[in-house]
């Protein structure tokens, strides 16, 4: 069947086509669509089928995760064109040489993952699906901390990174389930118990404010560690660099 063959072996003007297509996605998309919603990222290099930004924290995150999708649509969805990418976080002042060898080692880690299509950020890998749920269990952790005037403490904060490490190793380590007792009363100590009573508040109104907030906050806090693991310091290092900024 010469389609079937055709289809199997694509001729050079094809992949001729193709690639043409590909680079045009990073050298004109890319910049234009910066330019109008990421005006504050830097464009080292973009063409063929690479690219290199520098930007903020926030807005380079949810750039990524923006281009993800809009190369999907651009490929017509066909997964066996994958999308990789790595994300370095750094202070100011660092040269650029050496964000180029750190952003090229996280790309490699995430070209490990089988299937590729993935991303390294934070030291973790993972798929783009998986980043969109954790940035938004980071954006409803935000909201319920402003609801309830929540005060979460560096301290906590970095505790929250060990346990979800923790239940990323507990299928393996037996000590390492212990995150969940450990989640409920340091959430339950450094949070809820210190939220401040509001004038004129009667004990009753009071008690049901907290164990809503507790109900708000930290049920999926404990859902999202116990469904990504380790990866789900990618949503807490989101509230952790908000409190620095």
């Amino acid at each position: 069947d010469i389609k079937t063959v055709q289809l199997l072996y694509p001729s050079f003007a094809k992949m001729a086509s193709l690639s043409r297509q590909v680079n045009l996605f990073f050298s004109l998309w890319l910049p234009a669509w910066c330019q109008r919603h990421a005006p504050n990222t830097y464009t080292v290099f973009a063409g063929g089928d690479d690219f290199f930004l520098i930007g903020p924290w926030r807005s380079t995150t949810e750039l990524a995760l923006k281009m993800r999708q809009s190369f999907n649509r651009h490929v017509a969805g066909n997964d066996k064109i994958h999308f990789s990418a790595g994300l370095l976080q750094v202070k100011p002042g660092v040269p650029i040489r050496m964000l180029a060898e750190g952003t090229e080692q996280a790309l490699e880690a995430a070209k490990q993952v089988e299937g590729k299509d993935a991303l390294t950020l934070y030291g973790q890998t993972l798929g783009w699906r998986q980043l969109a749920q954790l940035l938004e269990l980071a954006k409803t952790l935000e909201e319920t901390r402003r609801w309830g005037e929540l005060t979460l403490s560096t301290a906590y904060l970095y505790g929250l990174l060990e346990l979800a490490d923790m239940a990323g190793r507990a299928d393996r380590d037996p000590k390492a389930g212990m995150w969940r007792s450990y989640l409920a009363y340091r959430t339950r100590r450094n949070v809820i118990d210190k939220v401040a009573k509001r004038s004129g508040e009667s004990a009753a109104a009071y008690n049901a404010r907290k164990a809503e907030v507790q109900q708000r906050f930290l049920v999926p806090l404990a859902e999202g560690i116990e469904r990504h693991g380790s990866a789900f310091k990618v949503a807490l290092h989101h509230l952790l660099y908000q409190f620095r900024t």
